[in-house]
């Protein structure tokens, strides 16, 4: 009895152990070193800047983004590397990093929770070009309900089809009519240097410098000058799905954004897939 009782409890503790902590991280969260471990599962639930310091992911390990928490708020779930920090991701063909969307689906229909599309630049509902309008929805809270439950074992479809091959509709929260599809459903991952760009500009306080699109300018969105070899990091067999933000009608972050990257970043076998 007391050997099948201890059996009994090594496997309850495998199956504890087998369940990611959940950690959520805002922006000031990464101004010193800091590493990810594939033990836990990341939620950026803004805008969150890497600056003065180096952040290491590790294999395997997954980082969602929310989307916006309104229509009025710009603060998607994304990761910048600014031109100060650096960040070290390298996974393997067989264990990648996989950055993906912290929407919320709790009844499990496939919908995104408070799902809302916006309106166009003139207040006009616009529901022939989501790449064009930003979208919300539920914010993460401890226990909800991940849309893309098992990004590792069962990635997420790009959208529900119908039986015709069509995308299947569904009304959201401001009842207009939308495609299911499962894009621009948080941020993205932005990475800027110090390399010289092909455009003489001022913008940013210095010669070469402007601000990559996207973000709010301030020295964080700030990127090029002087330095070919200018070394931001490794970014190597890691999955970027599902993003893609929108400012309006043409200022987006893209699944991965580079600005003045210096010959010194290692950047190989990356994935967009499903993005806006």
């Amino acid at each position: 009895m007391k050997k099948e009782l201890t059996s009994i409890l090594a496997g309850s503790l495998l199956s504890i152990s087998a369940q990611a902590a959940i950690i959520t991280v805002s922006d000031g969260d990464l101004d010193s070193n800091t590493t990810w471990t594939s033990s836990n599962e990341y939620v950026l639930t803004e805008v969150v800047y890497v600056r003065n310091s180096t952040l290491t992911i590790q294999p395997g390990t997954i980082i969602r983004g929310e989307l916006p928490s309104g229509n009025a708020v710009y603060d998607p779930g994304t990761l910048v590397v600014t031109t100060s920090g650096r960040i070290n991701a390298v996974g393997t063909a067989t264990n990648p990093i996989i950055f993906t969307t912290a929407a919320i689906d709790n009844d499990t229909d496939g919908v995104v929770d408070g799902y809302d599309y916006f309106v166009d630049n003139n207040g006009t509902p616009s529901n022939t070009d989501d790449d064009a309008n930003t979208v919300n929805g539920t914010q993460y809270t401890a226990g909800a309900t991940f849309l893309d439950a098992d990004p590792a074992n069962s990635p997420l479809a790009p959208a529900i089809y119908n039986g015709d091959g069509s995308i299947a509709t569904f009304t959201d929260a401001s009842g207009d009519t939308v495609r299911n599809e499962y894009r621009q459903l948080w941020g993205g991952v932005i990475i800027l240097g110090e390399a010289p760009v092909n455009t003489d500009v001022t913008a940013a306080g210095g010669l070469n410098r402007q601000y990559i699109e996207g973000l709010p300018q301030s020295s964080d969105a700030a990127f090029g000058g002087f330095n070919p070899n200018d070394n931001s990091g490794s970014l190597a067999y890691v999955s970027i799905r599902h993003g893609g933000a929108v400012i309006g009608s043409a200022n987006e972050i893209n699944g991965l954004t580079m600005g003045g990257v210096g010959f010194g970043t290692r950047i190989d076998h990356i994935d967009v897939y499903c993005n806006a």
